[in-house]
């Protein structure tokens, strides 16, 4: 666990605004030690972009730290984006069932978009 901001940098990997959900609001970012560069050298974890009312940062997850690879990386991108993802994910589903046609409603791409929030949100 990182604790030290001193020793550590963290980097915007998501932007968006904090939604009323279950999960974690966002923004996440990834995190990891530094060692007195301005970026980290590789992420070990991903935290809320935002402080709780401690003056911490919520951690959401811890990536493997033997494994400093592109593919790591690629993953924690990945995890940090999670909560902009689903909230655009469900503002396209809200455009396509406004529009007039019925047929966008039952579209295979609405649907499994739909499949993919559910998955996200355990609904």
């Amino acid at each position: 666990m990182i604790t030290a901001l001193s020793l550590t940098t963290t980097f915007q990997l998501s932007t968006g605004n904090k939604m009323k959900t279950q999960h974690t609001p966002g923004p996440w970012i990834g995190a990891g030690p530094s060692f007195g560069d301005p970026l980290p050298r590789y992420t070990t974890e991903i935290v809320t972009e935002w402080e709780n009312e401690d003056g911490d940062v919520i951690d959401i997850c811890e990536l493997p730290v033997a494994r400093y690879d592109d593919e790591n990386e690629a993953n924690a991108r990945l995890i940090a984006a999670a909560p902009d993802l689903l909230e655009a994910l469900r503002t396209l589903v809200n455009m396509a069932k406004s529009f007039p046609s019925e047929l966008h409603k039952d579209h295979p791409d609405v649907i499994e978009a739909l499949a993919a929030i559910a998955k996200a949100t355990g609904e």
